[in-house]
């Protein structure tokens, strides 16, 4: 097990204190004292906090997209019933979940352009401030719950399942927006 020197536990701890200042408002990259390296460092770190932070939003949204097909694999199971009079073929397997297969697809598609603007948008970020945190999180919500009111969407026989589907996708796509301003309007996340 490698154990890190007093001189890297030293640099980490100034770097978690200078990210604690930017929080508050203060720029790291005018406190610069090794001539350079510092700043290099400083970026580095952010950089690769950003970066775990998008590659956690990346997981949530496969997660999400995986959930849109649970409600079509629980129907499949009636294609290979153990009682024969109970076994459908494929072509009255699609027939009867016409609408399932139908939201599936539509909520793939949906979830896969909110995640191409995501990337899009966070294509440059280098780091986040607590305000970019909650609202990708936020987001994420919006992302996650997307398999459950596709689920009420087919299921429900009444139409609030379709007005909770679109209010999801409101709510998503307007926190994304929220998103994407703080993104251009705060130079420190760049």
């Amino acid at each position: 097990m490698h154990v890190p020197d007093e001189q890297v536990v030293e640099e980490l701890s100034s770097t978690a204190a200078d990210d604690v200042a930017d929080d508050d408002g203060s720029d790291a990259n005018d406190s610069s004292s090794e001539g350079g390296s510092r700043k290099d460092e400083l970026e580095i770190s952010d950089l690769t906090e950003a970066e775990r932070f998008i590659t956690f939003s990346d997981a949530v949204i496969a997660i999400a997209m995986t959930l849109l097909i649970l409600p079509l694999m629980e129907a499949t199971s009636e294609i290979a019933a153990e009682d024969e009079e109970q076994i459908i073929t494929v072509q009255q397997f699609f027939a009867e979940n016409a609408d399932k297969v139908g939201a599936f697809f539509i909520s793939f598609w949906v979830v896969a352009q909110f995640w191409m603007a995501h990337d899009k948008a966070f294509r440059y970020v280098g780091r986040f401030s607590r305000r970019l945190v909650l609202l990708n999180f936020l987001w994420m919500l919006g992302i996650v719950f997307l398999p459950v009111v596709t689920g009420l969407l087919t299921s429900s026989p009444d139409r609030l399942g379709v007005v909770v589907y679109i209010l999801t996708m409101l709510i998503t796509n307007m926190v994304g927006g929220l998103m994407l301003y703080v993104i251009r309007s705060d130079r420190r996340v760049w």
